[in-house]
């Protein structure tokens, strides 16, 4: 590698680097509205051990709400710290290989995959999202799918409070590799893990490549931050009413 290309190299490698801690870094900046004084607060919640806090499709298929969702991953062995801030952001990003991508049929189209690596992962569920990377289901399956990505939201780029955007209907990047992952653990695990946990799977993935907005709904789920704090994402109207008591 001649010097220009290995200049060229360095600075690409440089820029994801930086993309990815501005991730991380966003994420800590949400920290600004946190009040320690709430009361509420989920002492039998698992979330971190097999659990999720994300936000869920409300009736009205327009809204949301804030639940607990079963997952296939968790973040192994958090140690809680006593500072809300960094536990929250411990319990809800994920970290490693998942072992879906590591082991078993399908790793080939996988290659590379990692909650380390939310960027170059995004690209490779993208792929498989929309059709690039090609994965085929039974008939059954396209359903288990299709219930999957109807009712699974696009919550902080697209959409606005009174109206979030199902990722059946996103064409963002970020919709697209929900699909991916949502297709590839119907495809391989399906057999295994129901509709429930693998959409817990695609909220770990949400917090994954949206770490400060899912760290906020975590932290007004558990009533440490005041439920305006994320009114300006895709159908937060619901959660404003949800947390209006």
């Amino acid at each position: 590698m001649d010097n220009q290309k290995r200049i060229v190299f360095l600075v690409l490698v440089s820029f994801l680097v930086i993309i990815n801690q501005g991730l991380l870094l966003s994420a800590l900046s949400s920290f600004s509205g946190y009040k320690s004084g709430f009361s509420f607060s989920l002492a039998k919640s698992s979330v971190g051990e097999g659990k999720i806090v994300g936000p869920k499709l409300n009736d009205d298929g327009k809204t949301v709400s804030l639940v607990e969702y079963s997952t296939i991953t968790s973040n192994e062995k958090v140690s809680k710290t006593g500072d809300p801030k960094q536990d929250a952001i411990s319990l809800i990003v994920p970290k490693g290989v998942p072992f879906y991508v590591a082991e078993g049929e399908g790793v080939a189209l996988v290659q590379s995959v990692s909650f380390d690596n939310p960027i170059g992962s995004l690209n490779v569920w993208s792929n498989i999202g929309r059709g690039r990377t090609k994965i085929d289901l039974t008939s059954d399956q396209e359903a288990r799918f299709n219930k999957i990505v109807g009712s699974f939201t696009c919550d902080y780029c697209c959409g606005s409070p009174n109206y979030v955007t199902k990722i059946a209907q996103c064409g963002c990047s970020h919709a697209a590799a929900w699909k991916g992952v949502a297709k590839y653990l119907i495809k391989y695990y399906g057999d295994k893990y129901t509709d429930e946990q693998i959409t817990g799977e695609l909220t770990r993935w949400k917090g994954a490549w949206y770490p400060k907005g899912m760290v906020d709904n975590y932290l007004v789920y558990t009533g440490q931050l005041p439920a305006e704090a994320v009114k300006r994402q895709g159908g937060a109207v619901g959660i404003l009413k949800q947390f209006s008591a």
